[in-house]
């Protein structure tokens, strides 16, 4: 691979979506909140066992610092973008990033 056209490619990148198995929801989450908590994860298991359906099987997102509706459950798709696109509850005036300690609930 062309090291610097994947250079160029990652600098362009600010925002992933995330697409559950309905394809109707979707949940933005920037770039730089992802990468900056080491607590941010995609998980598969809880506690060594996969997860059960209501929490999330067969891959849920997990973005602890951010509002709940981030953390998409029941995963089928990921999609990196280079704008910052609404996801599902941002369609309908919920906050870009969500961040709790801000109390960014609308925009």
């Amino acid at each position: 691979m062309d090291e610097d056209r994947f250079r160029l490619f990652r600098l362009d990148l600010v925002s992933i979506v995330f697409r559950t198995a309905n394809l109707i929801f979707s949940a933005n989450v920037p770039l730089d909140e992802m990468l900056g908590d080491e607590n941010t994860m995609l998980a598969y298991k809880y506690d060594d066992k996969p997860l059960e359906p209501d929490h999330g099987y067969p891959l849920r997102l997990f973005v602890p610092h951010l509002y709940f509706w981030k953390s998409a459950k029941w995963l089928r798709g990921i999609e990196f973008m280079a704008n910052d696109r609404a996801g599902f509850w941002e369609g309908y005036g919920y906050h870009m990033r969500g961040d709790p300690h801000l109390e960014q609930r609308f925009q």
